[in-house]
Parts: C-alpha cells; structure tokens; sequence
C-alpha cells in the first residue's frame, strides 16, 4: 500500500486536489493523508482590520482568529467527508509549525507529494511558482505532482528526457507509481540545441526501460532552444496532459529542472508536473 499525502489550505480549499487524490488512492489501493498545515505566520485576515480606538481590538483578534479555525474545521470535514463516502483508507494532520517545514517533513514519509499548481499559503504575492513551491519542489524527499483542476486521470503522459540519470530517475519513479491505463497515451520527450539530426541519447536503453512499463510508448526528438522548445511543446498539450521531468536538488546541474523550465511548465503550461529527483 503506498502512502499518499494531498496538502491543502484550509482557508482556501482545493477541491479538486480533494477528488484527484481520492480517486487516485481508491484505484491504488493507497492510504491518503490529508496535511492542512496551520502555521501562525499565516491568515487570511488583514492586521488594519483589528485595529480599534485604543490599538489592537483584543475582541477583534478573538472573533477572527475563531472565524479562521471554522473555516479551517470545515475544510477537513469536507476532506474526511470525501474519503469516507469514497471508502478509502486516510488520515489527516493539522501541524501548527512553519509550513514548508511540516511538508517538507511528512515527504520524508510519503511515496507521493499531492499539491495544486496555485497554492501559496501566503497572502503576499500572485506570482507563480509561489516561494512555497519553489522550496517544496527543490527539497521534497519525494516526487510531488502540482496538480491543475481536472480530476481525471491525464489522457497523455509526456516523459521529458535529457539523456542524464536525473531524468531516467523521474521516469522510473513515475513507472512506480502510476499503473498503465488503456486510454493514456505515453511519448518520451527529448530537445536538443543541434540540428534535426541529432539522436536521442542512448536511445536504445531507454525504449527498453519505456517499453517493458508503457509498450507502444512514441519517441519524439525536437530540436530547438532546449528550454523553451520544450515549454512550447508541453503547453501545446493542453490540461489533460501529465509531464515528467527531473527536478534539481541543491547543487544539481541538471539542465533539465532549472528554474526557467520549472517557471514556464507550471505558469505556461495548464498540464499537470510530477517532478521528482534523486536525492
């Protein structure tokens, strides 16, 4: 039984990584644990608002620190409501620490990482990828999947491919936790900076490693500006697609996962990202 944790906000939250996860364990047979971390440096309300005659209204304070707890409190019934009426195996944590701290340590014990593309936890800033994701996404101890807000299962995978083990890493750890759907197409992606006619790196091996979990799988080589070709091409896609890529831990050279490419797959791009790395 693999061991699944969706992260939400509940002050705002994601239905739809609700149903994406539910589904994705009552097919798997895997427990789903419901993070909704509570870090006191995070609300939804404004401090200008709490202000009264005298300063700070401690009645104030008491009747928005209650209305944030409820709200809260409902987004975990509406959790635990779904998994029940779905009949799955859960569990659910509301750690009051540092955000990125708590989910970076429940990845330590999770095979999968479940979190919408938008989420921030914080009211500063629109722009995406969030701080919070940028973090998440180089530190996870396991692969996380940045979901858009289709709950179906992807209709096409895209295995980006560089010829490096980081990559290979990612497509391996997708092959174990993703089962094979008659209806998903596969195609293994590789860009290069030459001429059209460059091969795919030791093409040989990884149509091996493809065909033995995805048979029938296209190989696709496009030559182009590595970064942006690549982006082009996934946003062509559409939301029903699911890219894979490689994902850089501190230190990494990969070309693969740079913050460029990581930018312009989440805010360009409207398919879901499983990114993982070997760390």
């Amino acid at each position: 039984m693999k061991r699944i944790t969706a992260v939400f906000d509940g002050l705002d939250f994601a239905r739809s990584t609700m149903d994406f996860a539910i589904g994705y364990c009552k097919k798997s047979d895997a427990h789903l644990v419901g993070i909704f971390p509570e870090s006191f440096l995070y609300h939804e309300y404004d401090f200008a608002e709490l202000l009264g005659k005298n300063g700070i209204s401690a009645v104030k304070i008491r009747h928005a620190v209650a209305k944030e707890a409820e709200k809260r409190a409902r987004s975990r019934k509406l959790f635990a409501d779904g998994c029940k009426k779905a009949k799955i195996s859960y569990s659910i944590s509301h750690p009051e620490g540092i955000t990125i701290d708590e989910v970076l340590k429940e990845s330590t014990f999770a095979d999968l990482i479940l979190i919408a593309k938008g989420e921030r936890f914080s009211t500063i800033g629109t722009q995406l990828p969030s701080t919070f994701t940028r973090q998440l996404l180089s530190d996870s101890r396991c692969p996380v999947l940045l979901l858009n807000e289709r709950t179906e299962s992807p209709s096409h995978v895209v295995l980006l491919y560089d010829g490096k083990p980081g990559s290979v890493y990612a497509i391996k750890l997708f092959f174990s936790l993703f089962d094979a759907e008659e209806d998903t197409s596969t195609e293994v992606l590789y860009v290069t900076s030459s001429d059209s006619k460059s091969e795919i790196p030791d093409f040989e091996k990884i149509k091996a490693l493809v065909e033995c979990h995805r048979p029938g799988a296209i190989y696709t080589c496009i030559s182009g500006p590595e970064k942006q070709s690549a982006i082009d091409y996934v946003q062509g896609l559409g939301p029903g697609a699911l890219t894979v890529a490689g994902a850089y831990g501190r230190g990494s050279t990969s070309r693969w996962f740079i913050p460029s490419i990581a930018d312009g797959l989440i805010t360009q791009c409207k398919c879901s990202l499983l990114v993982a790395h070997n760390r």
